[in-house]
């Protein structure tokens, strides 16, 4: 016969033995919050980035400013050749896919 804390000690293994694995964003806001307000965001997700490859991938792609406007002039440019004279029958959210995909990939 098992004791009330061995059947207990049982018991909690087999929960979290089921309990699914956590994706990084919800480790990520079970983090502790940095008490330092004045951090360099960007330095601070480079040093987190093996914790987090994905958020930090996320994070410099939305963090980092253009230098310049040469890549909003590369994404006009590109839209302009995807909405030529044949697809001008595409509807908006076409075209907006077509370039979210040709930007966003490795």
């Amino acid at each position: 016969m098992l004791h009330k804390r061995e059947r207990e000690a049982l018991t909690s293994g087999a929960a979290r033995a089921k309990q699914p694995e956590k994706d990084e964003l919800e480790q990520y806001l079970e983090d502790p919050e940095e008490p330092d307000l004045d951090v360099n965001l960007l330095a601070w997700w480079a040093v987190k980035e093996d914790k987090w490859p994905a958020l930090a991938k996320m994070v410099k792609q939305y963090l980092a400013a253009p230098a310049s406007s040469g890549g909003v002039e590369r994404k006009f440019s590109a839209a302009g050749k995807m909405h030529g004279d044949l697809q001008k029958s595409a509807k908006d959210d076409t075209l907006e896919h077509s370039i979210l995909a040709a930007f966003n990939t490795d």
